[in-house]
């Protein structure tokens, strides 16, 4: 670490990281908003994935019993871009959480998405898309003439 202003050019050539302000809380306010932005990833990641999943389940699931298709593609497009993004987007965005810097660190090998969020992921997206088949399924009997 090097002093932006009032280090040498040959320690700032040396350093990792140099401090524009010369003030080493620059530091702690960097890991927090860090921790902020990997937070806000994994909640924007968990989101997409297990919402993609449900459209993944009840498109398979019709086709496998030969029923007609839940989704159009016009539908499926309007659902990923304008359904999905926004509500995404706005978890990217969410600020910071109170104590996040009294968390202990993550690992370094740690993945962003561990076998059992997957799992959880992967239960929630079946959830969806068969509520979503059902729902289709019971409007298409209703609707019968």
């Amino acid at each position: 670490i090097a002093m932006g202003i009032a280090g040498t050019e040959v320690s700032k050539e040396a350093a990792d990281i140099i401090l524009a302000d010369d003030n080493f809380a620059t530091i702690v306010s960097a890991v927090e908003e860090g921790r902020s932005i990997y937070a806000n990833m994994k909640a924007f990641i968990h989101y997409l994935i297990t919402c993609n999943i449900g459209e993944v389940v009840a498109i398979l699931i019709s086709s496998i019993m030969g029923l007609p298709d839940i989704l159009s593609p016009l539908q499926l497009l309007w659902v990923n871009l304008v359904t999905d993004g926004p509500p995404a987007t706005a978890l990217g965005f969410n600020p910071a959480e109170k104590g996040l810097m009294t968390q202990m660190p993550r690992g370094y090998g740690e993945p962003l998405l561990p076998p059992f969020t997957m799992i959880r992921l992967g239960l929630t997206g079946l959830y969806i898309g068969g509520r979503s088949l059902s729902g289709s399924y019971m409007s298409c009997l209703t609707l019968a003439p």
